[in-house]
């Protein structure tokens, strides 16, 4: 018996002594939770701040939580006109929570955006602050594994603000036990880019244009909140031409409806490198390194940021599907306490210009179809190019030999331009560097030994269609064309496969006419000289059978 009992005391205490020993292990295991928060990018940090400890127990089966004040943020609330002013210790916990906790109300969502925002701000401002924990953002989602807590979390670099945020900060409970996904309730900086081909055109994502077009871009994008960037705060908008554009100026920048002052931002455009222009926002923190402060009197947060500039299409623009592309990107502080910066996506905006050829061709043998197989190309036709002014031909298009049998419309009147189009040898001549519209071919003059034509071969190029989800993304267009004498037009649609079409222009050898004095005159002569010889012969005859008689 006293054996059993004092077996019994020995499963007691080691029952009791693994009780102790598993609440101990749980108080050192802390459980946490992971914070996912989509709609992030790479390269930047995320930084959580532990505002609050939270624990939880169950008291009659009922879930209760308690919030402690973090000391390391107890300067936040004893500031003067804080809640915590002049108070310590568990006072000061409990008004700190009292206050925020307070504004957890639908009608408070300002008021807990403004903490959010403020509490940012103190927490940029303290010297040798750090966060409770910090990751480097990824593409898309971004986890943190945090113990139970209520955190103010910063992604930086999101810092253009939503809907009515006052600040990229986050407020977030954490249980310790279940996973939280949040979204950012901002953005990061973007850039939008539109084009305009004519002065009072309207703004698009792309157009049509000719050699010498000057054309305006425009791009906008918002003021971002710079708060708590205490190494300043960069913002470069970045933009490339395509070899077809040069840029010419730069006409405006504005911050909502002003004009930005010219010392507020500088033009870069590098000699080495013409097509790339970079446009950089000065002045957005102003102060010292470690006490920035946003510069909001120039740069009100959200306010939209215009940059408008124009270019000049050029001998280089190429033509048919493929655009001349202007690109445009921005580049922004991605980390509040060192030089660090991310740069958005880019946009583009596109312009087009096109081209076709005329092949002048006759029948290799007259006497079978015309058919590929059956041309032979014609040198020495002349043609010359004009646009149309309403529904009848217009003025003379201007055109210089690019070579090879390459006709380009001339970008201004410095350059050398030729009097005519002349086809060689192949017979096939290229005029590119035209907009959409309609266009007048008229021969002037024909190969030697073929007839010119009687009429001008009217050209349209129309019907250009874009891509559904990409309406820089030009996918065909048609070229139409009508021969002077035909009962019908032609149409040719040009696609990715293509560059531009081919008008097909026949000329046909002219026939000998019908003349008199030919040799139908000299068959008459040869008979009547019989004639008169037979009645020569016959009257002498004649007159020997009379002398005989």
């Amino acid at each position: 018996m006293k054996m059993k009992k004092w077996i019994s005391r020995v499963m007691a205490f080691a029952l009791a002594m693994m009780m102790v020993l598993g609440m101990n292990m749980s108080a050192l295991a802390a459980s946490t939770s992971n914070l996912n928060i989509s709609g992030t990018k790479a390269n930047g940090k995320v930084e959580a701040f532990k505002l609050f400890n939270r624990t939880e127990s169950t008291v009659n089966e009922k879930k209760v939580v308690a919030y402690t004040l973090n000391d390391k943020y107890a300067g936040y609330f004893t500031q003067t006109g804080q809640v915590g002013a002049g108070k310590t210790g568990d006072a000061l916990s409990a008004a700190a929570y009292e206050y925020v906790s307070g504004l957890s109300s639908a009608e408070k969502a300002t008021d807990l955006s403004n903490f959010a925002a403020d509490m940012w701000k103190w927490l940029a401002s303290q010297s040798g602050m750090t966060a409770d924990k910090t990751v480097t953002a990824t593409a898309g989602t971004t986890t943190l594994s945090l113990e139970a807590g209520y955190y103010l979390v910063f992604p930086a670099g999101a810092s253009v603000l939503n809907g009515a945020a006052k600040s990229p900060a986050m407020l977030l409970d954490v249980d310790g036990t279940s996973d939280v996904n949040a979204d950012l309730k901002s953005e990061y900086p973007t850039v939008k880019k539109t084009v305009k081909t004519t002065a009072d055109g309207t703004d698009g994502a792309a157009g049509t244009v000719k050699p010498g077009d000057t054309i305006t871009y425009t791009i906008t994008s918002k003021v971002p909140d710079v708060s708590g960037y205490n190494k300043g705060y960069v913002f470069k908008i970045n933009d490339t031409l395509s070899a077809g554009l040069t840029f010419k100026e730069l006409t405006s920048v504005k911050i909502g409806d002003s004009d930005l002052e010219k010392a507020h931002y500088e033009l870069i455009n590098p000699v080495d490198d013409a097509q790339k222009l970079t446009l950089e926002l000065k002045d957005m923190a102003t102060g010292t390194a470690g006490s920035m402060t946003p510069n909001t009197t120039v740069y009100p947060v959200g306010a939209t940021i215009t940059v408008t500039y124009t270019a000049t299409v050029n001998e280089k623009a190429v033509t048919g599907i493929n655009p001349n592309t202007n690109k445009a990107s921005v580049t922004y502080s991605n980390d509040p306490s060192t030089d660090g910066t991310g740069t958005s996506e880019e946009v583009h905006a596109d312009v087009y210009t096109f081209a076709f050829d005329i092949y002048k061709y006759t029948l290799t043998n007259d006497q079978q179809d015309d058919v590929a197989g059956n041309r032979t190309g014609l040198a020495g036709a002349q043609f010359k190019l004009y646009a149309a002014k309403g529904d009848a031909k217009g003025d003379e298009i201007s055109l210089v030999d690019e070579t090879n049998g390459v006709y380009r419309q001339a970008k201004d009147d410095k350059e050398d331009k030729v009097e005519y189009i002349t086809t060689g040898n192949t017979g096939i001549v290229t005029i590119k560097g035209l907009k959409d519209g309609t266009y007048y071919l008229t021969e002037t003059k024909a190969p030697d030994g073929f007839n010119k034509l009687v009429g001008d071969i009217k050209v349209e190029i129309n019907h250009l269609t874009y891509a559904a989800d990409d309406t820089t993304n030009l996918e065909s267009f048609d070229i139409t064309y009508t021969i002077p004498g035909a009962d019908h037009s032609t149409t040719v649609t040009v696609n990715a496969n293509d560059g531009k079409a081919e008008i097909p222009v026949r000329n046909n050898a002219g026939t000998v006419l019908p003349s008199t004095g030919g040799n139908g005159g000299i068959v008459f002569t040869i008979v009547g000289v019989a004639i008169i010889g037979v009645m020569m012969v016959s009257s002498l005859v004649s007159k020997k059978r009379k002398n005989a008689k």
